[in-house]
Parts: structure tokens; C-alpha cells; sequence
């Protein structure tokens, strides 16, 4: 048997590979700063996304953390896709924290911070002073 009497073979085959999706992304809140009244403040809507699949997303689910529950409010909105958070309490005008846990549809979660600019205004017409801006690091 010599290296002359080898004959070659060949083959033709499918291969398919399915990939499936696990939750490996937690959800993030895409805003990061917000201005806000600190008398009769409108509510802020800030999104949600998740860079999961359908699967492993919405409905998402919020809470707040720490100390932000004694002066904010959060609750998903109708379609669970976004957070609608609100100033609940008069605070001075200033630069305030806020930590927000935030679960996908399987309890994946992540706390997300949203600095706040309160500034001494009323209702949805956001105006801040000179020397509040100053003070806020964008």
C-alpha cells in the first residue's frame, strides 16, 4: 500500500447552529441627568432599554433605593418600558442622587443613579440659576 494508492475523499455536510439568548444583560435607564422644580415638579419619563431579547426584558419592574424613597416616587409606565419618577417633597435647589434597581421580566436586575438638578422653580417650566447650574457637574 504506497502513498500513490491513496485516493482522496471528499464530503459535503450541513451543519446548523441555533444560538439562543440568555440573560445576560441587565436593564439600564438611558437617561442619566434630570432637571426638576422643586415646587409642584412635573414628572420625569425615563427610559429603559435591555440588550437582551424579548424573552429576557420587558415588563420591567422599578425600585427606589436607599434614601431616594423618602423624597422620590417611581412606577413603570402603562407598556412597563419606561419609569415615571417624580419629586414628592420641596427640596432646597441643589444636586441630589437618585439610585433606582431596576428588573427585567426574570428578576435580572441593576441600580442605576440619576443625578437630579432640583432648582427653585414651579411646575414643568424648569428654571435654574446661575449658581445652581454652577455647582452641577454635567
Amino acid at each position: 500500500f504506497g502513498f500513490a494508492d491513496e485516493i482522496p475523499a471528499t464530503g459535503t455536510g450541513t451543519l446548523i447552529i441555533e444560538l439562543e439568548d440568555v440573560n445576560d444583560n441587565p436593564p439600564t435607564i438611558d437617561e442619566r441627568v434630570i432637571k426638576v422644580c422643586n415646587k409642584e415638579s412635573s414628572p420625569q419619563l425615563l427610559s429603559v432599554t435591555d440588550k437582551d431579547g424579548a424573552g429576557f426584558a420587558a415588563p420591567y419592574t422599578v425600585q427606589l433605593q436607599g434614601s431616594s424613597l423618602s423624597n422620590w416616587t417611581a412606577r413603570m409606565n402603562d407598556t412597563k418600558t419606561g419609569i415615571i419618577l417624580t419629586l414628592k417633597t420641596m427640596l432646597d435647589s441643589g444636586d441630589y442622587t437618585v439610585v433606582l434597581r431596576v428588573s427585567d421580566n426574570q428578576g435580572l436586575h441593576q441600580d442605576s443613579t440619576i443625578q437630579a438638578l432640583v432648582c427653585d422653580c414651579k411646575g414643568a417650566d424648569v428654571q435654574c440659576t446661575d449658581k445652581a447650574v454652577a455647582g452641577f457637574g454635567l
